[in-house]
Protein backbone atom coordinates (compact mmCIF):
# COMPACT_ATOMS: atom_id res chain seq x y z
CA UNK A 1 0.00 0.00 0.00
CA UNK A 2 1.07 3.57 -0.52
CA UNK A 3 0.09 6.91 0.83
CA UNK A 4 0.72 10.17 -1.02
CA UNK A 5 0.47 13.66 0.35
CA UNK A 6 0.72 16.95 -1.51
CA UNK A 7 1.54 20.11 0.34
CA UNK A 8 0.63 23.61 -0.79
CA UNK A 9 4.16 24.19 -2.12
CA UNK A 10 4.07 21.48 -4.82
CA UNK A 11 5.77 18.68 -2.93
CA UNK A 12 4.44 15.16 -3.38
CA UNK A 13 5.49 12.87 -0.54
CA UNK A 14 5.14 9.15 -1.19
CA UNK A 15 5.01 6.76 1.73
CA UNK A 16 5.04 3.24 0.35
CA UNK A 17 4.88 0.03 2.33
CA UNK A 18 5.39 -3.48 1.01
CA UNK A 19 5.20 -4.13 -2.70
CA UNK A 20 3.06 -2.87 -5.51
CA UNK A 21 2.63 -0.14 -8.07
CA UNK A 22 1.24 3.32 -7.54
CA UNK A 23 0.42 5.89 -10.20
CA UNK A 24 0.68 9.60 -9.56
CA UNK A 25 -0.08 12.43 -11.95
CA UNK A 26 3.07 14.49 -12.50
CA UNK A 27 2.63 18.20 -11.78
CA UNK A 28 4.81 20.89 -13.39
CA UNK A 29 7.33 22.28 -10.91
CA UNK A 30 6.55 19.68 -8.23
CA UNK A 31 9.08 17.96 -6.01
CA UNK A 32 8.44 14.23 -5.75
CA UNK A 33 9.89 12.67 -2.59
CA UNK A 34 10.50 8.95 -3.12
CA UNK A 35 10.27 6.49 -0.23
CA UNK A 36 13.54 4.70 -1.00
CA UNK A 37 17.26 5.40 -1.34
CA UNK A 38 18.91 6.59 -4.54
CA UNK A 39 21.28 3.62 -4.70
CA UNK A 40 18.35 1.21 -4.94
CA UNK A 41 16.42 2.54 -7.94
CA UNK A 42 15.98 1.88 -11.61
CA UNK A 43 13.91 4.02 -13.96
CA UNK A 44 12.48 4.16 -17.47
CA UNK A 45 10.86 6.95 -19.47
CA UNK A 46 8.21 5.70 -21.88
CA UNK A 47 7.34 7.07 -25.29
CA UNK A 48 4.00 8.15 -23.78
CA UNK A 49 5.83 10.42 -21.31
CA UNK A 50 5.27 8.30 -18.19
CA UNK A 51 8.24 7.81 -15.87
CA UNK A 52 8.49 4.53 -13.95
CA UNK A 53 10.79 4.43 -10.94
CA UNK A 54 11.28 1.16 -9.10
CA UNK A 55 13.08 -0.13 -6.05
CA UNK A 56 12.87 -3.78 -5.12
CA UNK A 57 9.12 -4.64 -5.25
CA UNK A 58 7.80 -1.05 -5.31
CA UNK A 59 7.13 0.89 -8.50
CA UNK A 60 6.01 4.48 -8.78
CA UNK A 61 4.72 5.72 -12.12
CA UNK A 62 4.62 9.46 -12.71
CA UNK A 63 1.93 9.89 -15.34
CA UNK A 64 2.64 12.64 -17.86
CA UNK A 65 6.11 13.27 -16.44
CA UNK A 66 7.73 14.39 -19.72
CA UNK A 67 5.05 16.99 -20.46
CA UNK A 68 4.97 18.30 -16.88
CA UNK A 69 8.77 18.52 -16.82
CA UNK A 70 8.76 20.64 -19.99
CA UNK A 71 6.36 23.17 -18.44
CA UNK A 72 8.41 23.47 -15.22
CA UNK A 73 11.13 21.09 -14.00
CA UNK A 74 9.91 18.22 -11.82
CA UNK A 75 12.43 17.49 -9.06
CA UNK A 76 12.73 13.91 -7.82
CA UNK A 77 14.31 13.35 -4.43
CA UNK A 78 15.34 10.44 -2.23
CA UNK A 79 16.16 11.06 1.39
CA UNK A 80 15.64 14.78 0.80
CA UNK A 81 18.36 14.95 -1.89
CA UNK A 82 17.61 15.60 -5.57
CA UNK A 83 18.60 12.84 -7.97
CA UNK A 84 19.50 13.14 -11.63
CA UNK A 85 16.80 10.99 -13.19
CA UNK A 86 18.61 10.98 -16.55
CA UNK A 87 21.58 9.26 -14.89
CA UNK A 88 19.27 6.70 -13.29
CA UNK A 89 17.59 5.97 -16.63
CA UNK A 90 20.97 5.58 -18.33
CA UNK A 91 22.12 3.16 -15.63
CA UNK A 92 18.90 1.16 -16.05
CA UNK A 93 19.32 0.43 -19.76
CA UNK A 94 20.66 -3.08 -19.12
CA UNK A 95 18.29 -3.90 -16.23
CA UNK A 96 15.82 -5.78 -18.44
CA UNK A 97 12.38 -4.97 -19.80
CA UNK A 98 10.44 -4.89 -16.51
CA UNK A 99 10.66 -1.11 -16.26
CA UNK A 100 9.71 -0.66 -19.90
CA UNK A 101 6.49 -2.62 -19.33
CA UNK A 102 5.62 -0.55 -16.24
CA UNK A 103 6.17 2.75 -18.01
CA UNK A 104 4.23 1.66 -21.09
CA UNK A 105 7.09 1.29 -23.55
CA UNK A 106 6.63 -1.17 -26.39
CA UNK A 107 9.90 -2.97 -26.96
CA UNK A 108 10.94 -3.66 -30.53
CA UNK A 109 12.98 -6.80 -30.92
Amino acid sequence: MANTQTNGQGAINIEAEGSGTIRIQAVPGATVNLPFGDNEIIASLAENGNLAISSKDQTIILLGYAEANQVAPVTITTGGRPIDIADVIAATVNAGDKMHRYAGVKLHQ
